[in-house]
């Protein structure tokens, strides 16, 4: 007991005095009247780039890149390849671009790309060179044109290449239940119907 007490008192002295430096600080930062000077930030403009996306090829011989850039209400994507800008869209902040993991063609002429908007989704095919497509169209809408060629099923997903000019489609009914799988021919831009369905 002898070498525990005075540790005891030793710790309820410590306390005590923190106690009243505490309370004497607070007296005086009561009587003191503190001004804070006004600061005028720049006007910085609400831009953010979000780092790149950007996606090889089977081969390893070219790559995609997206970039974003996002303002107060819109959303600004950038498609490039090693050739240069192959597509550019600005949508609004609810939307979103991708590109899924198997976009390239097995001949690297080729990349397909999704679009969400609303809830829909859109798919485009562009050239990875930049070429237009015949009649001097930029990119391919597969979505737009599955549904003004086969009106009976709706375009469900894309899950890749079959070859380097087709794209396989699968469809819904259009009562909600699966549809069947198509080929898209990107030369001739017709969708042939499969007996067998790929998911």
């Amino acid at each position: 007991m002898k070498f525990k007490l005075p540790l005891i008192f030793l710790f309820f002295i410590t306390i005590a005095t923190g106690i009243v430096i505490i309370g004497l600080g607070r007296s005086k930062k009561s009587n003191v009247n503190v001004t804070i000077p006004e600061v005028t930030l720049p006007n910085i403009p609400n831009v953010l780039a979000a780092p790149d996306t950007t996606l090889e090829s089977p081969d390893g011989k070219d790559s995609l890149t997206i970039q974003e850039k996002i303002d107060k209400e819109s959303i600004k994507y950038t498609i490039t390849t090693s050739l240069g800008l192959i597509f550019t869209k600005t949508v609004s902040k609810s939307d979103n671009l991708s590109l899924p993991f198997n976009s390239w063609s097995p001949d690297n002429k080729y990349v397909f790309i999704k679009e969400v908007s609303n809830g829909i989704s859109n798919f485009y095919v562009l050239s990875s060179s930049n070429k237009p497509f015949p009649n001097n169209v930029k990119y391919l809408n597969v979505t737009e044109s599955f549904a003004n060629k086969i009106p009976d099923f709706k375009l469900q997903d894309i899950t890749g290449w079959a070859a380097p000019t087709l794209l396989i489609v699968n469809s819904d009914k259009n009562n909600e239940s699966q549809g069947p799988s198509f080929w898209f021919d990107i030369t001739s831009q017709n969708f042939i119907q499969l007996s067998t369905r790929f998911n």
